[in-house]
């Protein structure tokens, strides 16, 4: 793998995305209404409103009808992340309504700190454990599932992340997606009780610069070495690029709420505005701290 590789690969998964009024049936609800309605902060409205649903409706809406195996870290905002306890009671798994919405014939799966068991259904599968622990990590094994798509919106504790990607990648199917969010922040009175290690985005912008990885005396590198191996495209936003596209979206909302001839050209173009705008954004890639990761793995969906 080389920088050239990976930028190009970048290119090559973003012209792919070929998205048209056409090939989206128009009675679909986006994934950012959606996560508008179950109120998650993956989307447009909801606390800090990243946006993140704008990115993924690009990546996700050819396999909206396909039967995807997809986990999450993390399942809602509150945990030890935020000062909250581990041993909180849950009311609401926003992710979970989500997905399960947006995927109608996937398999969702769960690993948080906190107890999702209840949440559990035929379409749901949940596993509680610490993202810091190995053999917490190495219990997602027990469903014996190789997975699509793998989000971590767990800690966002640099260790945690990185230790969750070292343990999990290999658990992706080939041309799967593994996602991390949040990049950009970290919450401090974790990070500084675990082992040193950089903070995940520039672990990721280093490999997408230089086609190596820094030195990670904490992890296993040569497992991550394996990884990079297979490694087939890597994509970082910004927060300045998350925001022109979100910004973007809600002027094109706007400017078609104000139009007399709306009816089914108004659902259709909700539909195609996220693949528009992650293509109009992509000039601002790398000028500021980065949000969101996207590793493409080798191989076909």
């Amino acid at each position: 793998m080389n920088n050239k590789k990976l930028i190009d690969n970048r290119q090559w998964n973003l012209r792919s995305r070929n998205l048209t009024e056409q090939s989206i049936e128009p009675a679909l609800e986006t994934l950012t209404i959606i996560g508008n309605r179950v109120k998650t902060d993956k989307a447009t409205q909801f606390k800090s409103a990243h946006g993140y649903t704008l990115v993924y409706e690009a990546m996700f809406a050819p396999l909206r009808d396909k039967p995807l195996n997809l986990l999450e870290f993390g399942l809602c905002i509150g945990g030890p992340e935020t000062g909250g306890p581990a041993s909180r009671e849950v009311a609401a798994a926003p992710s979970l309504e989500l997905w399960q919405a947006y995927f109608p014939e996937a398999q969702i799966y769960g690993f948080d700190i906190s107890d999702f068991a209840g949440f559990q259904n035929d379409r749901f599968s949940f596993r509680q454990g610490d993202c810091g622990n190995t053999k917490d990590l190495a219990g997602i094994g027990d469903w014996q599932v190789k997975f699509d798509i793998i989000i971590d919106d767990a800690s966002h504790a640099s260790y945690h992340q990185l230790l969750t990607f070292q343990n999990c990648f290999d658990r992706l199917k080939p041309g799967g997606v593994y996602i991390i969010e949040d990049t950009h922040w970290q919450p401090t009175g974790i990070e500084g009780s675990l082992p040193p290690c950089p903070k995940v985005a520039e672990v990721f912008s280093e490999l997408h610069r230089n086609a190596h990885w820094p030195a990670l005396p904490s992890l296993d590198e040569e497992r991550l070495a394996e990884h990079q191996k297979t490694i087939a495209g890597l994509e970082l936003f910004t927060r300045s690029h998350l925001e022109k596209i979100k910004d973007r979206y809600v002027n094109e909302r706007r400017a078609w709420h104000r139009s007399d001839a709306l009816g089914g050209r108004l659902n259709r173009a909700r539909q195609v505005v996220a693949a528009q705008s992650l293509r109009a954004g992509l000039k601002y890639f790398l000028l500021d701290p980065v949000k969101l990761i996207i590793i493409r793995k080798a191989g076909d969906v």
